[in-house]
Parts: structure tokens; sequence; C-alpha cells
């Protein structure tokens, strides 16, 4: 039982010893039998007891009466009258009526019998017997060896029946294996998924964009079939095979959800194969051992995005553990990469956060060259400032959107020496130039670990920057391999001098800020303990509003301590305003005003949406702690 439990194998072991014990016992018993009737068999002995004088007790009296009387008819009933005398006198009736008269070659018969003539010939005859169970008519017409073979033939095939079910055991477990998930990832240089949130079936449909991209860029002929002139990927994302692992849903579920995000994104099944392209595994990414199950050590790119569970343990913690799950995942990762026997290839690892992490960077660490491996990206500043300048700026939100999506025109890069044929030592704008659809937005060094951005580099760079080899080119274009400008071979930007005027504003030509109704639902709990945010966030909103617009608060937080982060904390002016209710203005005269209430309460929000006609609506996830209270983590 031990050693089952110790080896999935030990079952066909054992089995095997079995089969291997029966071929020798069957084997030798086939042997002995066959020596034992050519030795000692009844139907060969001589009939000494009771034999009558003149008669002798051997196979040549039989022979001769039997010749006889196939070679004279004419003596038949004397000669069977003999017989029966010789019968009768002997006394043996009793005995040969068991024993038919057997034929002179008897004994040959046997002794040419297959295992006769060597122990090692009945094992091979065993071996025969119990793996094929085959019917042999050239067995003598002997009682003991047809039992012997007929056990060897039972025997055989429940040998074989016990292997069947061992097989089909380990095919059903197999199977379950792979339905549940719990398989191993045989592959290397793929991009590794660790949890799953609301944002990755996008994410999984953004790789696939790029995908269709790279095969696109290489959809001639000859580089398809003949492999001339291949463009190679801008990311090993591109290519590489893209392994999810999650612990929250079951991997049929999974599958089925990621399926729904590529077909919404007009993904085709052949472009993103489910288990070649895309591979789903269940398991708990603060698991070494779950992490090796998913080749974590030779992943190229890991995303960690484990902000549900991290959610999770918050709420169940009294926001007393912040990213938990993720700084395991982390703490995991790094034992994974620094034990494993493998060379890491490991270039990137990003973690989405949901909020800040004081700990973050006491939990990255860097390879064997120094470069750092983490990139912790803090998404809560970033996404405050974007649904905020979205709501301000009509359109914005669909310009972000294109440009994020990796379809059709979205951000690109490319290695300075394939972009455009080639532009190190060119510069930022002499590259912004060789583009005929498209603009250069950025560039950045290859091995960039996160430190702070190079002078001159970055998104909208310095347009005199000289690229150089190593840099990486950002871009907006339609394709990752963009051919440059044949109409500015030259590079020179004094060619679009004239085109650049038309995008000029006639002089005196300025646009009027609209009057906008706002609605902000909930609360941000970083508003109360940083009051500053809550200022930069509202002047953003009202940057583009103009006379008689007003923005509105409905959420949960107490008056008096709403007013006195608008008024104190933030500097707004307090204000009457023309339906002679009480609110504050800011410098451009928008007016500020809080609803009490939830807003996910329909008796809360729906007298305040029927009143107004709101242009803009920004619903935040988040009301936790509203009232102030203790500070919020960080």
């Amino acid at each position: 039982e031990n050693l089952m439990a110790r080896s999935a194998w030990a079952p066909f072991v054992a089995l095997m010893a079995l089969f291997l014990g029966l071929v020798a016992i069957f084997g030798g018993l086939w042997f002995l039998g066959l020596k034992y009737e050519v030795n000692y068999g009844t139907s060969l002995k001589s009939f000494e007891q009771g034999t009558p004088s003149g008669v002798q007790d051997d196979d040549g009296a039989l022979d001769s009466l039997f010749e006889a009387l196939t070679s004279n008819a004419a003596q038949y009933e004397s000669l069977m009258d003999e017989l029966a005398s010789i019968k009768t006198a002997t006394g043996a009736s009793r005995r040969l009526k068991g024993v038919r008269p057997r034929e002179s070659g008897f004994r040959t018969q046997i002794a040419s019998t297959m295992g006769y003539n060597s122990l090692h010939e009945a094992i091979w005859y065993s071996v025969q017997l119990l793996a094929a169970g085959g019917v042999d008519d050239s067995i003598p017409d002997l009682t003991a060896l047809r039992v012997i073979y007929f056990l060897g033939l039972l025997s055989g095939l429940v040998v074989f029946a016990i292997l069947v079910g061992f097989i089909t055991d380990g095919v059903t477990t197999f199977m379950e294996s792979l339905n549940e998930g719990k398989t191993k990832v045989v592959t290397a240089g793929h991009t590794l998924v660790l949890g799953t949130n609301e944002a990755t079936p996008r994410l999984v449909a953004q790789i696939a964009h790029m995908r269709r991209a790279q095969t696109q860029c290489n959809s001639s002929f000859r580089q398809k079939y003949l492999g001339i002139g291949i463009h190679p990927p801008s990311t090993s994302v591109a290519v590489a095979p893209v392994v999810v692992m999650t612990n929250t849903k079951e991997k049929a579920e999974m599958k089925e959800k990621l399926a729904e995000g590529l077909a919404s994104r007009g993904i085709e099944e052949d472009e993103m194969v489910m288990g070649r392209d895309l591979m789903v595994r269940v398991g708990d990414s603060t698991s070494t051992h779950d992490l090796m199950r998913v080749s974590a050590d030779t992943a190229l790119n890991i995303l960690i995005m484990m902000t549900e569970r991290d959610d999770e343990e918050r709420d169940a913690s009294g926001g007393k553990i912040q990213n938990g799950a993720t700084l395991r995942t982390i703490l995991a990762l790094r034992h994974v990469l620094f034990t494993s026997a493998n060379d890491s290839p490991t270039r990137n690892i990003v973690i989405q956060l949901a909020r800040p992490c004081k700990h973050m960077a006491s939990a990255t660490f860097c390879d064997d060259g120094g470069r750092r491996l983490i990139r912790p990206m803090d998404l809560s500043l970033f996404m405050n400032s974007l649904i905020f300048a979205c709501a301000a700026q009509e359109g914005l939100a669909h310009v972000l959107m294109m440009l994020l999506d990796a379809e059709g025109f979205s951000f690109k890069r490319r290695k300075a020496h394939l972009f455009c044929g080639g532009v190190i030592g060119k510069t930022i704008g002499d590259c912004d130039d060789m583009l005929e659809k498209g603009a250069v937005i950025g560039v950045m060094p290859m091995n960039w670990g996160g430190e702070d951005v190079p002078p001159g580099m970055g998104l909208a760079p310095d347009m005199d920057y000289v690229v150089k080899r190593g840099d990486l080119i950002i871009f907006v274009s339609d394709t990752i391999s963009p051919p440059p400008s044949s109409a500015h071979e030259d590079g020179s930007a004094a060619a679009d001098v004239d085109a650049a005027k038309l995008l000029e504003p006639a002089e005196g030509f300025d646009t009027p800020h609209a009057s906008m109704q706002a609605l902000i639902c909930g609360w941000r709990p970083v508003w109360t303990d940083e009051s500053k945010r809550l200022r930069a966030r509202i002047e953003q909103i009202t940057l583009g509003m103009g006379a008689g617009s007003a923005v509105y608060f409905i959420n949960a937080v107490p008056e008096d301590l709403f007013k006195r982060l608008i008024e104190v904390e933030c500097g707004f002016s307090a204000a009457t305003f023309s339906d002679g209710k009480a609110g504050w203005a800011t410098a451009q005269g928008v007016e500020l005003r809080h609803v009490p209430g939830d807003a996910a309460d329909q008796e809360d929000l729906e007298p305040l949406v029927h009143a107004i006609s709101f242009d803009v609506a920004i619903v935040l996830g988040s009301q936790a702690r509203a009232a102030g209270g203790a500070p919020s983590p960080p």
C-alpha cells in the first residue's frame, strides 16, 4: 500500500511481477507435465498386472493385433475374440476402458510438443499462453496438460483484465486532470498570467490583437511559406503562448469566459487556439508547487493580477492587510526563480495593483545583472486621473480606448534598428517625419528597470534627442512595421511645414466652454485623508466647464465633514446659488453641490437624476469609510 501511494507506477510494477511469476509457474508445470507423461504416463505403461501367459504386456502385442486386423479381413472375427479374451483374462477391462489404444508414434507426438525439449521453451509457451490466450489444437489428448493449459488461459485473462483496468483508470485520471486544469504546462518562453480579475479577458484579447498584427505583417507567400523577409515581433508577447492560472474559477468556466471575451473583440478561434496559444490552469499563485506546474521559471513575461484576492483579504481583515495576495505571490515567485535549475529567462514581471503599497519596494528583486525585474503598476492614481479627465473632455475616453486596445491605430513599439528600416543616429523629429501614417510619441531604453527616465526620453520626448542603439521607439500606427515615408526620404521635418500650418488654429478663434452638469457618485477614502487629491480632481473636471456648470456629489459623507474638506482643506469659497441652495464655487464660477445619500440606493439617486439632466456621470466603485474616522491604509 505504501509503495502504491508513493509511486503511480507501483500497480503496474506489481502486476508485471505477478505476470512474470505466473509465466514461471505455468512454464514449469508444462515442462514437468510433458516429462512425466513421456516417462510415467498411463498410456505408455506396460500391462504387467494380470497378463496371461504367452501374451506380452507391451504395445507390441496390441500393435500386432491391430496390424493383423487391418491386413487380413478374413481373420477379423477370430482376432476380435482373442482381443476380448485378453481383456477378460487380465481383468484390465476397467483400466483399458479409460485408455484408448495408442499408435506407436504417440511417444513421438508428446516429445514433439512445444516445451518438451527445454524449460526455456516451456517458459516461452507459457508467455504466449498468458499473453495471447490462443487455442492450440496440437496439444496431446492428455488431461493434465489440458488442465494446465486452461488454467494458464484463465490466469492470463485475469492479469490482462487487471492491466486494462489500470490503463482505463490512468486514462480517466489523466482526462480528469486535463478537465480540472491540474496538469503541468510543458513549454518555455511563454507569457504567464497569475490570478484573474475583470480585466483578464480584455488582456487576453489585446494579446490576440498583437498576434493578429504580427501575422498580418508576415502574411505574404514568401514570408509565410518560404520564411524570407520575416519581420521580427515587436515583443515576445506577440508570438509566445499565453498561460492563465486561476483558483477562483473552474477551468471550463474560465475558458468559456476567455472565449467570450475573444469573440466579442472579433478574434477567430484559429487566431487564438485554446490549448495551443492559450492555456488555462487551476492553481494557487502563492504556491511554489503550482508555480512550477505552470513553468514559471521558464516564462519570459509574467503578469500578476491578484487584485480580487487582495480586496477579499483586505475586507476580511478590516483593512489591516493590504495587497496581501500580491505580496505572497511575489515572494513565491522569487523562491521559484532563484531555486530553479533552469537559467531563468524571465525579463519582465508586471504587477497590477488596485491601491498603493508601501511594502512593494521591499518585495521587489533584481536579476543577475542587477536589473529590477518587478514593475509595480499602481492603477489607482492613473485611473482616478483618467476617469476625471475623460469626464471633462468629451471623446477622450474613446480615443484612449482605441490607443490601448492594440487593434488598428494603437500604441506600438519597435527597436530602433528595426523601426522604418533603422533610425539609429536620427533625432526623434526625424523619426516622426518618416512615418507616413502615424506618429512617434516616445522613446525608452530597452533594458529600463523602472528607475527614473533618462533625460530627453519617455513619452513626449525631446524632439532633438538622438536615437541610440538599444532604444525602443514608441509610436502610434496601424502596423508594427511601418515603412518609411517615400515622400520624405531625407528625414527632414521641414518638409511638413506647409502641412503643419494647416493644423494651426485661426487667429482669434477660441472655443467657448460649454455649460455642463456633472454627477459624481460615491467617494474615495483617500480624499478624506489627502484633501489635495480631492482638490486636484475637482480642478481637473471643472477645467473645461463654462458658466452655469455644476458638479453634484452624492455620497454618505456627513455634511459637516464634507463642508470642512471643501472649504477648509480644499479652499473653495461658500456660495448661495440662484435656486437658493447653498454650496461652493470654483474660481471659474462652477458650482459644487453636495447631496447626502447612497448612490447605490434608487430612492436616493432617482430624485436627483429626474430633477437634473446630467451631461456626464462618474461612478466610483468604493465608498468605504466615507465618513472618515481612522485614516485609510496606504
